[in-house]
């Protein structure tokens, strides 16, 4: 749908010399949102991966240059766009996502500042979900935080070649924060939420095992517990009331599922043929009966 590739390096008058890289698959009602809070930036790249409404009509009439490509997952994705980029400093940016005013100060002066910016570091942000009407504390620990980076440079930074989901960019130098907040806002309802939890949870299982992780009965029950102490009571999700409590619950239940998922493979499954691919929305129902079944038989 997009012109070729293009290398301009001199950004037009006015604009931030970064490419703000977007990937979309239906994402007509969160788009135009999400663009307008980067119209400050000199190149917008969608990479979209087969919408059926007009998400890629939309992004073209804000000027984001277009591309069309088959899924490939999301760090093969990711990098689809950057190979795109008019500019070497990249931002990673989420259709359902939107740039703050402060951010958006942040991010010019640490690209377009006075001081030319490392080509070694990257740049994290805060990023805030609203869920329930609600915007939720910052739930990430410091390692997990530090490492959030959607600003860098593609010369010397790329993502994590091993990671499926929840994909990390590695790069050399200092890991610094940006002032603002990446707000996250999808309008999910309680089981839209929890049917994207499962969505995703057979890929954070396999990362799991990939790095070796072993899942053991006790490890299936304490995570979650851990993880809803950490949501509802070190983050602060009591102070939000009744909504706070439900989304603690979800979260840990969330944390349940790629755990029981992660021993189902390595202590039900272990020998039995299992698809290479990773699993997808569809095979989703799937995945959670067995995990019933597993929690059934370990009872």
């Amino acid at each position: 749908m997009s012109d070729a590739p293009s290398h301009r390096t001199q950004p037009a008058a006015g604009k931030v010399p970064v490419s703000v890289i977007i990937l979309t698959k239906n994402e007509s009602a969160f788009i135009e949102r999400c663009m307008q809070g980067v119209a400050w930036a000199d190149d917008i790249v969608v990479v979209d991966s087969g919408s059926t409404d007009d998400t890629r009509e939309r992004a073209a009439a804000l000027g984001a240059r277009v591309f069309e490509i088959p899924w490939r997952g999301w760090v093969p994705q990711r990098q689809e766009g950057i190979a795109r980029a008019r500019h070497d400093w990249v931002f990673i940016l989420e259709a359902d996502e939107m740039v703050d005013e402060t951010l958006a100060a942040a991010i010019r002066a640490a690209i377009a500042g006075d001081t030319p910016p490392d080509p070694a570091d990257g740049y994290t942000v805060e990023r805030r979900d609203r869920f329930f009407g609600l915007v939720l504390p910052q739930q990430r620990n410091r390692r997990r935080q530090r490492a959030f980076v959607r600003i860098f440079n593609r010369r010397r930074s790329h993502y994590h070649p091993e990671h499926i989901i929840h994909e990390e960019v590695v790069f050399p130098g200092r890991s610094i924060p940006l002032r603002g907040t990446l707000l996250h806002c999808r309008g999910f309802t309680f089981g839209q939420q929890m049917a994207r939890y499962l969505e995703v949870a057979g890929d954070e299982a396999d990362q799991m095992e990939r790095r070796g992780t072993h899942a053991s009965a006790l490890k299936v029950l304490a995570w979650p517990v851990l993880r809803f102490l950490w949501v509802y009571v070190k983050c602060g999700g009591w102070r939000l009331g009744g909504p706070g409590l439900v989304h603690a619950l979800m979260v840990a239940t969330s944390e349940y599922m790629r755990w029981a998922l992660l021993w189902e493979r390595q202590h039900v499954l272990r020998g039995a043929a299992r698809p290479a691919e990773a699993p997808t929305a569809a095979s989703g129902a799937g995945e959670a009966r067995r995990v019933q079944d597993a929690a059934s038989a370990s009872t």
